[in-house]
């Protein structure tokens, strides 16, 4: 079908040239026959009636032909040409030439016929009109005599556009031909733009794209209907694909559970920053007054919000609020908001959005200090704004009660404003296990889940389950998923400074702050020093630099917390996922691996040098000794460059740090020209394994434990050691006990160049070797215990000659690694070690789990015996023995108790194929007991025992089971403890644990002592204890538990059953004495229930 040509008369070429390229922006798909007719033909100014009479023969294609012109001149020039053309097929119309052109265009291209496109270039002024306002003079008295509101709907409706190339051409020709259809006037709104659905221009120039809320309003007969339609119409995306071709995401794999805990909470919803202006109607003369009004009593009552809030905060906070409290009360603010109101007719929360813009943007020309305040500017703004249009405050939700905080994700600047006493829990759409909302959560003990790709669909205020250990969300959660978790923030455990090691080997307790107040709080926590000071923290919000005084204020009072210790500061790491407005580039293409870092003193090399300045001073002042580094080093040039720029300022002890690969590489050169380097694990496992730290769904290959990424830690430390200088460990790798007899071994093996020792060489191998074994043996052991991993054996094909291949294969490699000494075998050795580990504990049985955990607590010992032969330290190598050897035989005492082989638990199930050969069985019903029912029953007992296990300790309701003991024996009930031989080794014995609560140790019996008793007590009390009194250890010779001497509780006259639900226990197999007549369940927590009885007695 031939298209609506047209032609385009201006005196400048370059003027119409230009109009056509913007008109034709708008047009995706077949675009209309456009010929410019523009200027004379010697190229100077001016038009022609030939050249448009040309035009307007080559621009009719058989649908006719609309003609636009610029001035006056150029209208006569086009009647002229007409006259010229004869039977010409053109309209000439009375249109402006930019806006008709485009309107023109896009109404041509959507097919319009020849009259159709000129009406739209005759109305292309309406939008524009739309978005300016009335003028406040046509407003008549009619109107406001008859109080009739201005466009008022009868239907409207909100939607958000999914087709990925939002509202262009096509979509809005859609849309104006279904409201046609309709007997109602419809209009669209978007970005505080409004447009008529009857102009596909209209509708086009409201610059909706994909992801942006689109309004609907409609009045009329069929308003219903049409928004309905038009709703539809919208949610089907056009018939367009949802996703460009051209784009690809990487789409998360699951929730991933990243900060250990089980909580309970209230969802928060973290609402999302305000970008656009308020949509707002235009008001009439008579609701003037009102809104002024309206205005002003949001500012007063934001401002006493921030005078409330300073009264419950800490000094510093307290005083930044109450200043912005005065700036909301500013009366320039109030009068230049309400003179917009009055002159443009505009509602209260557009204006003072403008006028707080205004301010702002002076603040910023101004510079200095006074642009340091666009932030409080902006966050009144947001406030009023919010307050007056009932949106959410954007940023951490303020919530009178513990909370779950939901969010897409957090920014560092939301990071380091959140406080452990207020959140229970994190769950977030994006990041990943090293991003920053990992970090800060496991920092500050918060349980978060990353990578829950519904975690906004969670209403604000429902109930949530958060487990950061496995990854599970759960809303409104049921008793039985609730049993366990905790409600309330726990508190923090104080330090105990100084520190040091069993042996006395000093380790200094240094904390991670970037903030004053953190640094204050980490001072009153028992810190030693500061280890990483992250100055960039303390300024993400700043659009401007940070005035020198400001930020020598800011390192005094944090280096004064420790003067005379050690204090590491690193200079700015702006940039990737710590944008600074004044420092990086907005809308970088690739941030992190763009301009971050020290590479930003590129462009703005002042910032550096006024930051080191600062530094220095503060050092100075404050009497802490203070090293400096810079981040995101890349080369030994850039290194010798930052250590002469900080010397210059003043600083002795210059570093870098190390998080990419190419510094690892270069370490030795590196550490030529500073004086110590520290490596970043996180950003270096980030860079080695090519993973953005903030991607979900691939942490394996974020993990430090990567081959790769050790082996970069073990070349930057040999260069530590052939420089004698210091080498640090920071990221999250810092912190992991397990790695650190790895650690050690790789260390003591890089100390020696000549490795001739071949004893100790020995040492190295077989103390790195135990270390992982017992890294990855934990892990697992972890997992089976907290049923996060099935409690039965995992059965690989030859699976004792795969546990004996390891062993032959590690023998031989010692005796490599002796004879000719490599770091590619002690890696591969670590690889193997650590596979190992996990395969010996995931072919044991969750019945001798209890063994295992004693033997791992064994393995820990000799592997810090091995440590102590690599350092040479006497009193290491004594006291790793005593605990290996003595957890050894603490094992063997356990295996003979269970009835089981030493031998085959310690070799991963050696011997056995580890099935269970139990067939399964229908026991019947269980029965149910409530505690005020169970406090019944004790109170008509003459005697009571008290069967403990792991699931007590865990509950820790030692406490309340102690007071509900001490209650009993006054009431004169004989109460006693009925203790198994392994019961409580998970993660303490239950004497040690019971002596905690002053539970009389004479009351407390072993099971062979008590097991003759159970036939003349009244009530037993099972609480946390499952294979421990399972009656299938002596009845069913097929049991995995066969043979294990058990307390025989079914003998007694009731048996009352603590548990949260019906799962089984770690040997995997059911237990039949839940099922007996004289047994009854008391499900939920354990010390919840114990309180319960004691309510009740």
């Amino acid at each position: 079908m031939a298209l609506v040509g047209l032609v385009v008369v201006s005196h400048s070429r370059a003027l119409a040239e230009a109009a056509v390229e913007l008109s034709l922006q708008m047009v995706h798909g077949t675009r209309p026959e456009i010929v410019v007719a523009a200027g004379t033909p010697d190229g100077g100014f001016g038009t022609d009636a030939t050249q448009v009479a040309d035009a307007i023969r080559a621009a009719d294609l058989g649908a006719g032909v609309v003609v636009l012109t610029d001035l006056g001149s150029a209208v006569l020039s086009t009647e002229f040409a007409l006259d010229l053309v004869q039977d010409a097929n053109a309209i000439l119309v009375a249109a402006p030439f930019v806006e008709g052109l485009l309107a023109a265009t896009v109404r041509s291209a959507t097919g319009g016929t020849m009259e159709e496109v000129a009406d739209e270039a005759r109305a292309a002024l309406t939008p524009k009109l739309t978005a300016l306002g009335p003028d406040p003079g046509e407003f008549d008295d009619t109107a406001e005599e008859t109080g009739e509101l201005l466009w008022l709907t009868d239907a409207e409706n909100h939607i958000t556009l999914h087709n990925a190339s939002g509202l262009h051409a096509r979509p809005a020709a859609l849309l104006v031909a279904k409201a046609r259809e309709f007997d109602a006037e419809v209009r669209l709104r978007c970005h505080g733009l409004e447009g008529g659905a009857t102009s596909p221009i209209a509708l086009a120039t409201l610059n909706a794209r994909q992801g942006d809320e689109v309004w609907i309003g409609a009045r009329g007969p069929q308003a219903a209907e049409a928004v309905a339609a038009l709703t539809s119409l919208i949610a089907d995306g056009f018939g367009e694909p949802s996703r460009s071709p051209r784009t690809t995401a990487v789409t998360p794999t699951g929730p991933l559970g990243v900060s250990p805990g089980r909580v309970v909470g209230i969802a928060r919803l973290m609402a999302p920053p305000l970008v656009d202006p308020p949509v707002e109607a235009r008001l009439r003369t008579s609701q003037l007054s009102g809104e002024k009004k309206r205005l002003e009593t949001a500012l007063e009552e934001v401002a006493a919000d921030y005078e409330a809030r300073a009264d419950a905060s800490g000094d510093d906070a307290a005083q930044i609020m109450r200043t912005t409290a005065t700036l909301t009360r500013d009366p320039e603010l109030l009068r230049s908001a309400q003179a917009l109101i009055d002159a443009l007719h505009l509602g209260a929360a557009t204006a003072v959005w403008r006028t707080a813009n205004d301010i702002v943007e002076r603040l910023h020309t101004a510079g200095g200090l006074l642009a340091e305040r666009t932030t409080d500017i902006t966050d009144i703004r947001d406030r009023v704004v919010c307050h007056l249009t009932g949106r959410p405050m954007p940023g951490l939700p303020d919530s009178g009660e513990p909370f779950v905080l939901v969010a897409h994700d957090l920014a560092p600047s939301d990071t380091a404003s959140l406080e452990r006493e207020r959140c229970l829990g994190i769950v977030t759409v994006g990041g990943g296990p090293t991003s920053h909302t990992s970090v800060l959560a496991r920092s500050m003990g918060i349980p978060a889940v990353v990578g829950f790709r519904d975690a906004l669909a969670i209403p604000d205020g429902a109930e949530v389950l958060v487990d950061g250990t496995s990854g599970e969300v759960v809303v409104s959660p049921d008793g039985t998923q609730r049993a366990g978790a905790r409600t309330a923030p726990s508190p923090l455990e104080p330090l105990s400074a100084p520190g040091k090691t069993r042996d006395g080997v000093s380790v200094p307790l240094l904390a991670n702050v970037g903030s004053v107040a953190e640094a204050q709080a980490a001072a009153r926590a028992g810190a030693e020093g500061i280890g990483l000071f992250r100055t960039e923290i303390c300024f993400l919000n700043a659009d401007v630099e940070p005035d020198p005084e400001q930020q020598f204020i800011i390192y005094r009072d944090a280096l004064a917390q420790f003067a005379g210790r050690r204090v590491v500061v690193r200079t700015l790491d702006a940039g990737s996922d710590k944008p600074m407005p004044f420092l990086t580039i907005p809308g970088e293409g690739n941030p992190a691996l763009g301009v971050r870092g020290y590479r930003t003193a590129a462009r703005r090399p002042g910032v550096l040098a006024r930051q080191l300045e600062a530094m220095a001073r503060a050092s100075r002042e404050s009497g802490a000794e203070t090293w400096v580094m810079a981040p995101m080093i890349s080369t030994p040039a850039e290194a010798a460059e930052f250590a002469g720029l900080a010397r210059a300022a003043g600083l002795g002890t210059v570093g870098v740090m190390v998080e990419i690969p190419s510094a690892a590489l270069q370490a030795e050169e590196i550490l030529s020209e500073v004086d110590f380097v520290s490596i970043g694990t996180n950003d270096l496992a980030q860079y080695a394994m090519a993973t953005d730290r903030q991607a979900s769904g691939l942490g394996g290959l974020q993990d430090p434990w990567q081959p790769a990424v050790l082996r970069l830690l073990g070349m930057v430390g040999r260069a530590g050691r052939l420089a004698g200088k210091p080498v640090g460990v920071c990221g999250e790798a810092a912190a992991d006990p397990a790695l650190a007899a790895v650690l050690v071994g790789y260390n003591s093996y890089l100390v020696t160049p000549d490795h001739s020792d071949g004893i100790h060489l020995g040492e190295v191998f077989v103390g790195v070797f135990i270390g992982a074994v017992t890294f990855t043996g934990s892990i697992v052991a972890f997992l089976k215990l907290s049923a996060r991993m099935k409690s039965a054996p995992l059965m690989l094909p030859g699976h004792n000659l795969l546990n004996l291949g390891a062993l032959v294969v590690f023998l031989a490699m010692t005796v490599w690694f002796v004879v000719s000494p490599s770091l590619w075998l002690l890696v591969v050795m670590t690889v193997i070690a650590l596979a190992l580990g996990f395969h010996l504990v995931a072919s044991i049985g969750g019945g001798d789990m209890p063994v295992v955990v004693s033997m791992l607590n064994s393995y820990s010992g000799w592997a810090a015996a091995a440590a102590g032969f690599m350092l040479g330290n006497d009193l290491l190598i004594i006291t790793g023995a005593l605990v290996g050897s003595s957890g050894a035989y603490l094992s063997y005492i356990m295996c003979k108790a269970m009835n089981r082989s030493f031998w085959s638990v310690i070799a991963g199930g050696f011997g056995s194929d580890g099935a269970v050969t139990g067939e399964a069985k229908d026991y019947g019903e269980h029965r149910e007991i409530s505690a005020e029912q169970t406090a019944e029953l004790l109170r008509g007992s003459q005697s009571v025992i008290i069967t403990p296990g792991y699931g007590m300790a865990v509950a820790q309701a030692q406490y309340p089971v102690a007071d509900l003991t001490s209650r009993l024996l006054a009431k004169g009930v004989k109460v006693r403890f009925g203790i198994h031989p392994v019961a409580g080794r998970l993660p303490g014995h239950m004497n040690v644990l019971l002596a905690e609560a002053k539970v009389p140790y004479d009351i407390v019996l072993e099971m062979d002592e008590i097991n003759d008793d159970f036939e003349n007590t009244d009530v037993v009390l099972v609480i946390g204890a499952n294979d421990t009194v399972n009656p299938a250890a002596l009845d069913d010779p097929s049991s995995p538990i066969a043979g294990m001497p058990v307390l025989e509780v079914w003998n007694a006259r009731d048996v009352i059953v603590f548990k949260r639900s019906m799962n089984t226990g770690y040997a995997g197999v059911q237990n039949p004495l839940f099922f007996r007549e004289n047994t009854q369940m008391l499900f939920g927590d354990a010390k919840q229930r114990v309180d319960d009885i004691i309510a009740a007695l």
